[in-house]
């Protein structure tokens, strides 16, 4: 049995008659069929196999440069914009109606006022726990809070920031860890060139405000005990940290390389830090 035909009015193409509705939605959309325009006609095959659009120059594979051409040079300029277009009265449409208690309150509406007095009872009964926003911390969460943000920073490459490069490396015990920037990276190559054996992962328990807090240094060297830290910048906070560290482990020491010691610092000895 020989299916019906009937030719799509805007690719004139020959569709099954039970698939032409289909067939000429998205037909209807495309002004121009990527295959009724000779691609020689519109562009320049080059050497490299890709295709040189003779509207702007920009070179795209095979199947790229009808579509280029079709929105940048075409019938379909501003194609994507009536798109949007289109999804923003979309969703324009489909916003709800605002909420049966907007601009309403406990003074001027008896239904919230009754809410409210419902709300309260059941945090006064401790059946419902409130934002803790402006709740102080208790010391044990701080310190687990303190120790978890030390780990986080050595665990997670870059510490959680995004501007700042990390990279892998392994310490001179065969541990892999991560350095913070190409200013630790450089710091680390220049302890291996001095024959420095240091470790990353060392944690360092203190006491702030009679909280127990942890740090984790740069650098560490287990043979001198002595730790590294490489600063751009002395923060307030960083001097009292170190401070506390420092009244805390007196036989600790605490070395810093500063932004102006890192420019030349393969002319700077370990003795003489």
């Amino acid at each position: 049995m020989t299916r019906r035909k009937v030719v799509c009015k805007h690719c004139n193409k020959e569709i099954a008659i039970n698939m032409i509705q289909r067939h000429e939605g998205p037909c209807s959309r495309k002004t121009i069929r990527k295959d009724s325009v000779p691609i020689e006609s519109i562009s320049t095959l080059l050497e490299n196999g890709k295709y040189s659009c003779n509207g702007c120059g920009k070179e795209y594979v095979r199947q790229g440069i009808s579509t280029h051409y079709w929105l940048n040079h075409g019938d379909g300029d501003n194609h994507l914009k009536k798109i949007q277009e289109q999804l923003h009265d979309f969703h324009e449409s489909k916003k709800g109606k605002p909420s049966w208690n907007s601009g309403l309150t406990a003074k001027n509406d008896e239904r919230v006022a009754k809410s409210r007095e419902s709300l309260l009872k059941r945090v006064e009964s401790g059946q419902f726990m409130p934002n803790r926003k402006g709740i102080p911390l208790k010391a044990s969460t701080k310190e687990k809070l303190s120790e978890a943000r030390s780990k986080f920073l050595n665990e997670r490459g870059n510490g959680g920031f995004r501007d700042i490069k990390w990279f892998k490396t392994i310490d001179s015990f065969g541990n892999e860890c991560t350095l913070r920037g190409t200013w630790e990276l450089k710091v680390s190559e220049w302890l291996n060139h001095q024959g420095i054996m240091w470790s990353r992962k060392y944690y360092i328990k203190y006491i702030d405000d009679n909280i127990n807090r942890t740090y984790s240094p740069d650098f560490y060297i287990p043979n001198d005990d002595l730790i590294i830290e490489v600063k751009g910048y002395y923060s307030e906070r960083d001097k009292r940290k170190m401070s506390l560290i420092s009244e805390q482990y007196p036989q600790l020491k605490i070395k810093f390389i500063m932004k102006n010691e890192i420019e030349h610092i393969d002319s700077i000895t370990y003795n003489s830090l």
